[in-house]
């Protein structure tokens, strides 16, 4: 991919970033975790060519910005809480029977339903060109 790769999140996030980092190798990513201010995290989102991101504060920015979002669900209803806009992939593989099944999946079942190549074919879908 042409594109830098950066992992966002917070402080609290870095245990679940060091686990990712270990999969695809810390060479391949630019870690920003737990080093940004909101006001810094909201520029980068700003600037960005695409963002994957789960049902969160920061897919909605990116949505804002009219930033293209793979948008990754789990336990929510996307039509719900979706990006806003066109030019986005929502992706879900288990419909849950509420929108705040969440408080029911501690172990994230439907997020671990998501299949890998499905997130990579929306990201090329939206980039016009295959991840690496």
């Amino acid at each position: 991919m042409p594109y830098p790769l950066i992992l966002n999140g917070w402080q609290d996030d870095q245990k679940h970033a060091d686990q990712l980092l270990s999969l695809v190798g810390s060479n391949a990513v630019t870690s920003l975790v737990g080093q940004l201010t909101l006001g810094q995290a909201l520029c980068l989102f700003k600037n960005a060519k695409l963002m994957v991101s789960c049902d969160s504060g920061p897919m909605h920015a990116a949505a804002a910005f009219k930033v293209p979002v793979v948008a990754l669900f789990g336990p929510t209803h996307p039509e719900r809480t979706g990006p806003w806009g066109p030019g986005h992939r929502v992706i879900q593989a288990i419909r849950p029977t509420t929108h705040n099944t969440y408080r029911s999946d501690p172990q994230g079942l439907h997020m671990q339903a998501l299949e890998p190549e499905t997130i990579l074919d929306a990201i090329g879908s939206l980039t016009g060109e295959p991840p690496a």
